[in-house]
């Protein structure tokens, strides 16, 4: 497979141009495009989809750390490898070329070599974006790479899923916060953060050229079922391994009704089932919006042991506040079970570490029910205390 490698250029000194040119035109599929309007650029680069493209500290009367900036914070084309102009010992404008997200850098006057180097890195990204678009990503690389290999999977998605580099930024945000709360080891998190970037990447693949085995289990489910291709996708790419199992296993069920391999409670990757309700609430906002999180996530609470881990529902409830009263302070009040009393109401489901429910919200406690959680508390503790109404 080949793939033509698009290259934008800014800038406005006819040598430096004319060099790099000189360059470009030796090596086949190559198309160069040279601007000189620094205002814009980016409107260019959106619509050329550029695999490189080269800017400097200027361009005409526009600052060019501004423009990268603007690139990189457009999921559009951030994907795209940004390289910076920089004249020999310009130590101060390397560090702010760096603080606004520019990959590499050439050095002018240019050196042939270098420049060669630069095509030659921007074409392999090519290539991968073309594969990756016919959900062939059969790819060697070094482990260097991974980082851009994320963005430029992130870039792509978002390129076709306008809003998804947001969504897996706030999937990620509150994925790491509810797995602090489970103690996930620390080495365990850059999945659990890929995973929630990339777990859209199945939207986008042409069914036809989709790995045999995620075809195969593409029916529908109650679950988000194109993570399952998601999933095959990047497992095709070595590095990338980690996430997708994370992500292969967020339309499992925790009843054992899911897909692919009807996992059941214990058996699906903790990482998975914390994945699996926040793509569920985030597929139903508005917009995006996460103020109505802590709303979809009370309609979600009755599948709590057939879809959804209760706990993870419980975790999750936690941090987005949702006993959060209008003044900003707790309307509710969260004991521990010691400190449980007669006649108090609870605000929220009680359930044992292993996901079991004791009492619904609303029921009055009495002495009997008391006894009951006190008993099953010393052998299946209530982790996260009861939530009662103040």
């Amino acid at each position: 497979m080949s793939a033509t490698v698009t290259v934008l250029m800014a800038c406005d000194d006819p040598f430096t141009t004319r060099g790099f040119s000189e360059v470009v035109q030796q090596i086949p599929d190559m198309e160069l495009t040279v601007t000189i309007d620094g205002d814009g650029l980016v409107d260019l680069a959106l619509e050329l989809s550029p695999d490189l493209i080269i800017c400097g500290a200027t361009v005409g009367d526009t600052d060019g750390f501004e423009i990268c900036r603007a690139i990189k914070a457009d999921g559009r084309i951030a994907y795209a490898l940004l390289v910076f102009l920089i004249a020999h010992g310009e130590r101060e404008n390397k560090a702010l070329a760096l603080q606004s997200g520019v990959d590499a850098f050439l050095t002018v006057p240019l050196d042939p070599e270098d420049v060669e180097a630069v095509l030659a890195q921007a074409s392999r990204l090519s290539l991968m974006r073309a594969q990756i678009l016919q959900g062939d990503v059969r790819l060697k690389t070094a482990a260097r790479d991974i980082e851009q290999i994320v963005d430029l999977l992130v870039g792509l998605i978002d390129s076709r899923l306008p809003g998804a580099s947001r969504r897996g930024e706030a999937l990620a945000s509150l994925a790491e916060k509810i797995a602090a709360r489970f103690e996930i080891p620390g080495h365990l998190l850059p999945d659990l953060d890929v995973g929630a970037r990339l777990q859209e990447i199945g939207k986008i693949v042409d069914p036809a050229s989709a790995p045999r085995v995620a075809l195969e289990h593409r029916p529908a489910c109650n679950g988000p079922a194109y993570t399952v291709v998601s999933a095959a996708v990047l497992a095709q790419l070595d590095l990338l391994a980690g996430p997708a199992e994370v992500v292969g296993a967020m339309c499992e069920n925790w009843d054992g009704t899911g897909l692919p391999d009807r996992l059941r409670k214990g058996q699906i990757p903790l990482r998975s089932r914390i994945l699996r309700v926040l793509v569920d609430i985030f597929d139903r906002l508005e917009d995006g919006d996460l103020s109505q999180a802590a709303e979809v996530l009370s309609q979600l609470k009755g599948q709590g042991g057939t879809l959804y881990d209760p706990l993870v529902l419980l975790h999750l409830q936690s941090v987005l506040g949702e006993n959060t009263g209008a003044d900003g302070s707790s309307a509710n009040t969260q004991l521990s079970v010691a400190d449980l009393r007669e006649g108090m109401v609870l605000a929220e489901d009680i359930y044992t570490s292993s996901g079991v429910m004791l009492l619904a919200r609303g029921a009055v406690l009495t002495e009997a029910t008391l006894e009951v959680i006190r008993y099953r508390n010393h052998v299946d503790p209530v982790v996260s205390g009861v939530s009662v109404c103040s």
